[in-house]
């Protein structure tokens, strides 16, 4: 797996409401720079937009997430493969 940021968050599983406490940057930014992937946790705030993803541990679905100004845009969430 390669180097990624994690992104602490309150949001649930869309497919069946289990809490994710930790997700993964997949690409995020900071006022338009790429923020570096160095294993770090950080939260999320209006000057950041991109993806995050995460696998639910209760149903194993995949979720990917666009985040725009910092707020969830949409929520994908994927069967298990």
């Amino acid at each position: 797996m390669g180097i990624y940021n994690i992104i602490k968050t309150n949001r649930k599983c869309p497919r069946c409401n289990e809490k994710i406490d930790e997700w993964q940057s997949k690409y995020l930014t900071y006022d338009g720079y790429v923020l570096e992937k160095l294993l770090k946790e950080i939260k999320l705030n209006e000057h950041m937009d991109g993806e995050i993803h995460a696998l639910c541990d209760n149903c194993k679905a995949f979720l990917e997430v666009t985040i725009v100004k910092g707020k969830d845009k949409e929520i994908k969430p994927r069967s298990p493969q």
